[in-house]
């Protein structure tokens, strides 16, 4: 279980840094094609580091890599689309609802054991999450592509599970992931008839790519130990690290309940730690 947490909590913080970098060449070129070259960067990078890894990869772990990869792409466009009209701390603030989906799962479908302190500090970084969204509680339908996407995410992370038991090559997985989203993405850009970008953000993007390689690659060994009730809950503090990153960085404000959620987020992480 430690080894999970310290897994989760270098996942979360590698996250964090790749979806707050991600406002930089999103505002300057669109999310969406900053989004392709990601996806295209983190899949070349994990099959660069699946060589250096031990382990078989059967029929059973590349289905499900695949299925993960469609999930994974239809949840980025369905996001997407909440993104041309919402501000980017809007939208992002949802991401936890992606990683609820594979705590429920893992604590009533897969029955992975938790503590009462576990399950305190998991409450309060999910309590943390909705006063972090309280500017957006108000029913707001520009928010629902998004929020089917962090499902869509959610479903995804479950998927990986299934493929993380089929295999011990997890950068492949992943690899393999990352692929069929950037295919699913390269399509719709062809049908939409638009590919402009610019050549100086290519790099921030392999920057993400990287950073978020990583942290997937962190999250599919959390998988691996049956531990994903705790690690993702771990991982759902993200929005309190990027809330505080966009008040020092990008001068986003914060409320007093905001505020109480990331103190909520902290408080929770240093139960779970």
């Amino acid at each position: 279980m430690k080894i999970a947490v310290l897994f989760a909590v270098l996942s979360l913080i590698l996250f964090t840094a790749g979806d707050a970098w991600l406002k930089v060449p999103s505002e300057k070129q669109g999310a969406l094609i900053t989004t392709l070259f990601i996806t295209l960067f983190s899949s070349l990078i994990l099959f660069a580091v699946s060589v250096f890894w031990k382990g078989s990869f059967g029929i059973y772990a590349l289905g499900y890599s695949a299925l993960s990869g469609l999930l994974m792409g239809t949840g980025l466009l369905l996001v997407l689309i909440s993104l041309k009209k919402e501000q980017m701390s809007d939208t992002m603030s949802l991401i936890p609802v992606s990683y609820l989906v594979p705590v429920l799962w893992g604590t009533f479908v897969l029955h992975e054991r938790i503590n009462v302190y576990e399950t305190i500090g998991t409450i309060l970084i999910f309590a943390g999450t909705f006063f972090i969204m309280f500017k957006t509680l108000k029913l707001n339908f520009g928010l629902i592509p998004a929020l089917m996407g962090n499902i869509f995410w959610g479903l995804q992370l479950i998927v990986f599970n299934y493929a993380v038991s089929n295999t011990s090559n997890y950068p492949l997985v992943g690899a393999f992931g990352n692929f069929i989203s950037f295919l699913l993405m390269t399509v719709f850009l062809i049908l939409k008839r638009s590919f402009n970008f610019k050549r100086k953000y290519v790099g921030h993007s392999l920057i993400i790519a990287a950073l978020q390689s990583f942290a997937l690659l962190s999250a599919l060994i959390i998988e691996a130990l049956n531990s994903m009730a705790i690690g993702f809950s771990v991982i759902a503090a993200e929005p309190a690290l990027l809330t505080i990153i966009g008040y020092f960085v990008f001068e986003d404000r914060i409320n007093a309940i905001q505020l109480l959620g990331v103190i909520s987020m902290f408080v929770g992480l240093f139960i779970l730690s």
